[in-house]
């Protein structure tokens, strides 16, 4: 079985929600990147990212609830080795590199060929400068974070039923519970494809509080991924493919009226 999520056109929102996006790539441990500075590496990408710096890979998984807190365990926590990190000049967007994976994480997210050529450079200077194996995971990430005040078109108050679907609600959906609720976490994974047991969505819907302003967010996390053995010359294929399906459940999660809100156009 896969999810039935509809096909629709690909949109632009001048209001844009995205707060984070993030593709991951892990690979077998590679030690020439523990071992030595990344310099090679840095010159393949420094024109488009030349700030440079490091900080510790620490060992830790806690859930997403508790991320606020990772900053002040750090210092208890047993370190792993450096991750790098290579910034662009006004640091909203980051390649970071460790023994076990490298990473595109963007606070600026505009649209997915640009995002796309980042991505691109940064593989293939893994690929050519450390020759990874394999790749053992591919993930993107889509973080959309839905904040009232910050549309115009919409009150401060507006019933989320209003702007998400009842299906992404789940009980926020049910008049009687809605009122009652002040958080609500939903966790769902599900399959891509009906032919393929190694790509999945891992999809998360979250109704909480900004700790700065203690306004009502609506979070929908969105995490597409193949966990499964990928040869390196194919990763392009996997990630313009796992790209298909985000706009996709962000449409199919949104109503028609937060659409409007968000000032969504056509893209070609």
């Amino acid at each position: 079985m896969q999810m039935r999520i509809p096909k629709t056109p690909r949109e632009k929102y001048r209001q844009n929600p995205l707060k984070d996006v993030i593709c991951q790539v892990r690979f077998p441990t590679i030690l020439k990147v523990a071992s030595e500075k990344p310099s090679e590496f840095q010159e393949r990408v420094r024109k488009e990212f030349p700030v440079y710096g490091t900080r510790p890979d620490v060992e830790i998984n806690l859930p997403v609830e508790f991320r606020g807190v990772m900053g002040q365990l750090a210092g208890l926590l047993p370190q792993t080795g450096e991750i790098y990190d290579f910034k662009t000049s006004d640091l909203s967007t980051t390649i970071s590199l460790a023994p076990q994976f490298v990473a595109l994480q963007t606070r600026s997210y505009s649209r997915w060929e640009d995002f796309w050529d980042y991505i691109h450079s940064a593989l293939e200077a893994l690929i050519e400068i450390y020759e990874p194996a394999f790749f053992e995971r591919i993930g993107l990430r889509y973080v959309d974070v839905i904040v009232r005040s910050e549309l115009k078109a919409i009150p401060d108050n507006e019933p989320w039923t209003h702007l998400i679907t009842p299906e992404v609600l789940g009980d926020l959906a049910v008049p009687e519970l809605a009122e009652a609720i002040t958080e609500c976490r939903t966790a769902s994974l599900m399959t891509l494809e009906s032919d393929s047991e190694d790509e999945f969505l891992r999809f998360v819907r979250l109704l909480g509080t900004d700790t700065a302003t203690k306004e009502q967010v609506f979070i929908i996390d969105s995490d597409f991924y193949r966990s499964a053995r990928t040869e390196t010359n194919v990763y392009s294929d996997v990630l313009h493919r796992l790209h298909s399906y985000s706009g996709n459940v962000f449409r199919w999660a949104i109503t028609e009226k937060l659409r409007r809100a968000l000032d969504g156009v056509p893209m070609s």
